[in-house]
């Protein structure tokens, strides 16, 4: 199976943003505080959700990374790098506004779990979708 060189290297990518970004302050200070999982509408979990399935949803239909990520596995986990890669920025963000600490400010696991997520649920239903007569061609 030969795979393409671009996963490794977005992971990397990752693995050194988060090593230059790792704070230099208590863990209370880097991570969001949010603590309500079931929250639908709590710290934006809601557009956590929607923003993971559809990033998902495009890496289906983006013919530049066909090849790279075409087994469901690959396009949640490139769906989570990428949360990864904006719960850091949300972070960075904190931290030049010296909010970090409060809700929904700084590295959020619970909204990574929600982009997580909305990803797993488009491909579930995109799994459903194709077994419809009609509508696999289409998928």
């Amino acid at each position: 199976m030969v795979t393409s060189p671009a996963p490794r290297w977005l992971g990397i990518l990752v693995l050194v943003a988060t090593l230059t970004l790792i704070p230099r302050c208590g863990v209370a200070q880097f991570l969001d505080p949010d603590n309500k999982i079931l929250c639908w509408h709590c710290n934006s979990h809601n557009a956590h959700f929607i923003g993971g399935a559809t990033a998902d949803a495009a890496l289906h239909f983006m013919p530049f990374v066909k090849q790279s990520w075409e087994t469901p596995a690959r396009r949640v986990a490139t769906v989570a790098i990428a949360g990864v890669g904006l719960e850091l920025a949300d972070y960075v963000q904190c931290r030049q506004a010296h909010s970090c600490g409060r809700p929904d400010k700084g590295f959020g696991v619970i909204d990574l779990g929600y982009d997580l997520a909305g990803a797993a649920v488009t491909e579930l239903l995109i799994a459903g979708l194709k077994r419809v007569p009609g509508l696999k061609r289409l998928l």
